[in-house]
């Protein structure tokens, strides 16, 4: 079922070890799929799953064909749950994503741009063909936008391109043309114009409804040109449930940011309605809702506008809300989860908007039982799904509900067992994460295939026996890494200036020996969680943490949430003084380096203190009066962002400029005394003149500083060139190297 090349072999232990290398960075391999890790056979022999390859650069046409951007540069591969022998469907300089099993067991259907435009495409399992199944372009923006079977195999639903709509091009042209151009404000209508500003969000979300016969290839289209943010099957293939988007919501939605509003349609496969059962409820992107086990209601929560409340919603319109909010607030955002149902629906399954508790709610009743009272220890997150449906998966215990906990204390995760009493756990807390994605059951009830992925491991396959409480990687997509020897995490905690218990990541080289202190260096992930960074591998798709690692130096992510200059600088300097007095970090050897908002932070820090003895900011921005007004080609820039920006500084430019000059490193140069490397690419949405101006004012001050401008280079390091990236990232070793 696979080539020699494709097989895991054991590592030669005679090999030498050595540092990890772009080369090794460039040539990893990932298990992916953000909605979905895996999909199982129904017979439960075969997995199919998403390979992301770093060494495959996304191309510039991605946009054009119709590929989503979580789906760029994936393989789709099928392996065995047994042995975990697995073999690659698909390959070359195009993108799959999105497998789904037909219920029989024979057809994998899937999206590809293999031909050009992104379209589905089935596999035989039976023959081991690939082909399409119908000629028309699929429509498809967000993960969760997949194929669905009937329960016939013969069927699918799926999101065609509307026709006569184009996707916008990945890069708008910088003018329109002729001699000028004129932009108003008040914008007089949301904008659609290639020229001005940029499209709306919603116009990608434009497309058809259709059922797609595998037989014939005939396409028959239930509603057009639609906003589609989510569609679902009920379970017994007569009804299609939608949320779509109207855009008469775009000015209300522009007053309220935190809410989303969409429309519950109801459609009949047969063609005999269209119903639209409830107008504007606010849902995070349209995708809290699910069907009951019996395809007789509809069950939702609600984001935004207030309190999130539950409420069920007949196929006659008529609804009946179980919880309006009052007492506990349903209202959490993606990617946690819509309301799942128990097997017979008689419960409902939601989660509290923190995420701390799970309640099951009576479908008749309403009556409200918290599934873990009292447990402070976990975050509750990802629920297990069956392989169709959003049924509650209990795996032989009804009246339980197994979910995925992030511990708050520790810097693990673990699969518990809701019981209403204290929770169970199937598999214990450990430094690895099992949520980037949300996992799969099978029809057996006791396995699970997720990701799972840990300090020392890139993401991979992994099969969970919940009966035997046992994991192991089904996949080993990376065996170049067997002879790089890779640091070790460990979670820093101390008691705070304030008197907090605060916490912070720490990496620490291969050889670490106890008592020995090392040159380290602090990564200004802010705002990302630090102590996160333990569950991973530390990987952007670009470089890696271990790259410095397996050079002697220690790495620090601190816990520190986006601030101001100030106190990001003070809870950095609280972080590294705790790793210095505990024995890790050679207090005269210090350094600093981030990436994009990690830039601000690492120029705010160098402004702030003298303590560090080199810094490297990417990407940066560095004026915040001229960072969120900036206009670049069509695009207002970051004006988008601005009111987050003015929530945290205390207001406007126009209100509280003393705070804008206050929080920007551009006006603090004369404080520099770290020598400072800047790197950016031009094409950047950050402006490359902020990173320009620090280099021109620490230059004009005589200050010690560097920069190198990457020519072409976008945000988000995985787009980069080679050569590029490898200038990037030993540029930045010899740099700290150089001074620490």
């Amino acid at each position: 079922m696979t080539t020699d090349a494709q097989r895991s072999t054991p590592a030669d232990a005679a090999a030498p070890m050595r540092p990890l290398e772009i080369t090794d960075v460039q040539g990893l391999r990932s298990a992916e799929g953000y909605a979905d890790p895996a999909a199982i056979s129904p017979d439960s022999t075969l997995v199919a799953f998403a390979i992301r390859s770093f060494a495959q650069r996304p191309y510039d046409a991605a946009t054009e064909r119709g590929v989503p951007s979580h789906g760029v540069g994936l393989e789709l591969a099928v392996a065995e749950l047994d042995s975990g022998v697995w073999r690659s469907l698909t390959s070359g300089r195009h993108s799959s994503w999105g497998p789904r099993w037909s219920p029989d067991g024979r057809w994998l259907a899937f999206c590809s741009d293999r031909n050009g435009i992104a379209q589905v495409w089935l596999w035989d399992r039976e023959t081991n063909a690939t082909r399409l199944a119908c000629a028309d372009p699929v429509q498809v923006t967000f993960e969760y936008e997949v194929c669905q079977w009937f329960p016939d195999s013969t069927r699918l639903v799926a999101k065609l391109r509307t026709a006569g709509w184009q996707p916008p091009p990945r890069r708008e042209p910088p003018a329109p043309e002729g001699t000028r151009e004129v932009w108003v404000s008040p914008p007089e209508a949301p904008p659609t114009s290639p020229t001005g500003e940029s499209r709306p969000w919603y116009e990608q979300s434009r497309g058809d409804l259709a059922i797609i016969d595998i037989r014939t290839g005939e396409v028959q289209r239930l509603a057009t040109d639609l906003v589609l943010n989510l569609s679902q099957l009920s379970p017994d293939g007569r009804y299609l449930a939608a949320s779509c988007y109207d855009p008469a919501y775009w000015k209300i939605e522009s007053d309220d940011g935190n809410s989303v509003l969409s429309d519950l349609h109801l459609i009949a496969v047969d063609g005999t309605r269209h119903d639209v059962l409830r107008r504007r409820v606010p849902m995070s992107f349209g995708t809290t809702f699910s069907w009951s086990p019996h395809s007789d209601a509809l069950a939702y929560h609600t984001y935004g506008g207030g309190p999130g409340r539950v409420a069920l919603l007949a196929l006659d319109g008529t609804e009946r809300v179980l919880q309006d909010g009052s007492e506990v607030d349903f209202g959490h955002e993606e990617p946690y989860p819509p309301p799942l149902w128990s097997d017979d629906g008689r419960f409902l399954y939601c989660w509290s908007v923190d995420c701390q508790e799970v309640y099951r709610l009576a479908t008749d009743t309403g009556a409200r039982q918290n599934m873990a009272p009292d447990q402070q220890d976990y975050r509750l997150l990802g629920p297990i799904y069956p392989l169709t449906g959003m049924i509650a998966s209990d795996f032989g215990r009804p009246g339980t509900v197994i979910v995925v906990g992030r511990h708050r204390h520790k810097s693990g995760e673990a699969l518990l067992r809701l019981t209403g009493s204290e929770p169970e756990e199937v598999l214990p807390n450990k430094e690895r994460s099992l949520l980037d994605v949300a996992a799969r059951s099978d029809n057996d009830g006791h396995v699970i295939v997720s990701t799972i992925e840990s300090q020392k491991h890139p993401r991979e396959l992994c099969v969970i026996d919940v009966l035997a409480g046992t994991e192991r990687r089904l996949t080993d997509l990376n065996p170049h890494l067997a002879h790089v020897p890779l640091g070790t995490g460990r979670l820093l905690t101390y008691t705070g200036a304030d008197g907090s218990a605060r916490r912070a990541a720490l990496f620490l080289p291969p050889d670490y020996q106890p008592g020995q202190r090392y040159p380290t260096i602090v990564n200004t992930a802010f705002g990302y969680g630090g102590v996160s960074m333990l569950r991973s591998f530390v990987l952007s798709g670009s470089g890696s943490l271990h790259l410095f690692t397996t050079r002697g130096y220690a790495v620090l992510f601190p816990n520190v949430p986006v601030q101001g200059a100030d106190a990001m600088t003070v809870r950095t300097l609280e972080d590294i003084d705790a790793a210095v007095e505990q024995g890790y970090s050679d207090p005269d050897r210090l350094g600093v380096m981030g990436f994009n908002l990690g830039g601000y932070a690492t120029c705010s820090i160098v402004t702030r203190t003298e303590r560090f003895r080199a810094a490297v900011a990417v990407d940066s921005f560095t004026n915040l009066i001229s960072w969120p007004l900036h206009i670049k080609g069509n695009h207002l820039g970051w004006l988008e962002h601005a009111k987050e920006h003015e929530t945290r500084l205390g207001g406007t430019i126009w209100e509280v400029p003393e705070q804008y000059v206050e929080n920007s490193p551009l006006f603090h140069l004369h404080r520099v005394t770290t020598p400072l490397l800047l790197l950016h690419g031009t094409e950047d949405p950050i402006p490359i003149s902020h990173s320009e101006e620090i280099y021109a004012g620490l230059r004009r001050l005589g200050k010690v500083a560097t920069l190198v401008r990457y020519y072409d280079e976008e945000m988000g390091l995985w787009t980069w060139s080679q050569e590029n990236l490898e200038d990037l990232w030993y540029r930045s070793i010899a740099w700290f190297d150089r001074y620490l």
